[in-house]
């Protein structure tokens, strides 16, 4: 289809052909979750109720709850995830280091089930798991997961706050089949999460002044994702306190203002004290201009959209903050020069006739996969879905691509072995495949 062609299709056709794609990938990456990978990792033990004393009011209750927990425990912090910069700017694909820990693969897991199950998408034909099953093992992984925060397994650490996210969206999803000590435990876990961040400043790449305070990492996703936590604890867990929802969201928005701020918005408030977003929509990390990191605006503007849906409530406008900075960095940029791989040129690529294509430029290489395109997928989407028809080609091929990777494999996943070096991909890909069906039901 042309670019001409699509944008003769109204809106809500748009919306209508990419949801059925992203329901399909939705459903083929919870079947790769629910039997090879669970059946390879999991099984269900059950906790004594009346021994979480954490829970207050739930000492003297009496029975069991069923917990699903990583083989090797939980993460407790999370490694350090900085890639290989190799002499003369270059990184080439697979030579990553440390990867990310267990815990954010389960809480994406039961998140992206959650989503499935409570808007109607979830397939138990295609996934070969009943409703039944999948929404017991999203109550047993949520169980774990908030029991092993309380307990001080994980959590409080650099990335705790986009896990606890994970946690505490898919319980609300569940809300009414959790038991109700867990109830109070995910409370507990978002409220120390969001609390925690109110002590801290949001980090920058650049200062005020414009010079490098953090070689080579932008702090630009872990200020949206923190963002996206407090926006979930202001507007879900407040529990009828004004004056606590209003501290969080106050930060929320803070977090978010400067995610993606950029050097000439430094002294448009008082709340940016510098930038992560470099002037051209780019996103510097892992020492490279990384197009995975510039993707995660829209990984964050999904969740802000879908908090702001969930909630009855309007997206704050510090949301918007160069959204549309990061997508002209992806689709209009063109790069060039000494430390640009061959044949330069803009990272979204168009084929003939300028229609979108699948096709990634990675400038100066990437340290996880040059196979990705659910991150640029949901990026996409989450453009569509805030209003920008533009978005919807890049999100077809993306979308299409992704559904291709998954038809080589029977189990549904994204990836053949060796193609990516980080792990938790296939988590990623069915939370960013739920995401995308969530925000697409929002377009008229």
């Amino acid at each position: 289809m042309s670019a001409g062609s699509a944008f003769a299709l109204s809106r809500s056709s748009m919306a209508r052909v990419l949801s059925g794609f992203a329901v399909q990938e939705e459903n083929n990456s919870l079947r790769h979750i629910h039997t090879k990978w669970f059946q390879t990792n999991y099984s269900y033990s059950t906790v004594d109720i009346a021994s979480i004393t954490e829970a207050s009011g739930t000492a003297g209750a009496t029975g069991t709850i069923e917990v699903l927990q990583p083989p090797k425990g939980f993460s407790a912090k999370s490694v350090d995830e900085g890639g290989a910069f190799r002499p003369g700017g270059i990184v080439s694909a697979m030579t990553v280091g440390p990867r990310p820990g267990s815990t954010m693969e389960q809480a994406q897991a039961a998140y992206a089930t959650a989503l499935a199950l409570s808007n109607g998408t979830y397939s138990a034909d295609r996934v070969g798991v009943s409703n039944a099953e999948a929404l017991r093992r999203v109550v047993a992984w949520d169980n774990g997961l908030a029991l092993s925060h309380v307990r001080g397994q994980w959590g409080k650490s650099w990335q705790s706050a986009l896990w606890t996210y994970y946690l505490g969206a898919s319980s609300k999803k569940v809300w009414s089949s959790l038991p109700t000590c867990t109830q109070e435990l995910v409370t507990a876990s978002v409220a120390a999460e969001a609390n925690r961040l109110l002590a801290i400043d949001p980090p920058y790449y650049r200062d005020a002044s414009g010079k490098i305070v953090s070689p080579g990492d932008s702090k630009s996703e872990e200020n949206a994702w923190n963002a996206a936590l407090l926006f979930l604890a202001a507007r879900m867990y407040s529990d009828g306190d004004p004056a606590l929802a209003a501290r969080w969201e106050a930060w929320a928005r803070r977090y978010a203002l400067t995610a993606y701020a950029t050097p000439d918005q430094v002294s448009a408030t008082s709340r940016i004290h510098g930038s992560n977003l470099n002037p051209n929509g780019t996103v510097t990390n892992h020492h490279i201009i990384h197009p995975d990191y510039m993707a995660t605006a829209g990984e964050m503007k999904a969740k802000y959209l879908l908090v702001a849906v969930w909630t009855g409530t309007p997206e704050s406008w510090e949301c918007r903050n160069r959204f549309t900075r990061v997508w002209q960095g992806l689709t209009q940029v063109k790069f060039s020069g000494k430390w640009i791989r061959k044949p330069g040129g803009t990272i979204y690529r168009v084929g003939k006739h300028g229609a979108a294509t699948a096709d990634v430029f990675y400038p100066q290489g990437t340290d996880w996969s040059l196979k990705r395109r659910e991150n640029f997928a949901l990026m996409d989407v989450s453009m569509f879905a805030a209003g920008h028809n533009y978005a919807y080609t890049w999100a077809r091929a993306h979308i299409t691509y992704v559904l291709a990777q998954q038809a080589r494999h029977a189990d549904g996943s994204v990836y053949s072995p060796g193609e990516t070096r980080a792990t938790g991909e296939e988590q990623f890909a069915a939370a960013s495949a739920a995401e995308m069906v969530e925000l697409l039901k929002t377009v008229p």
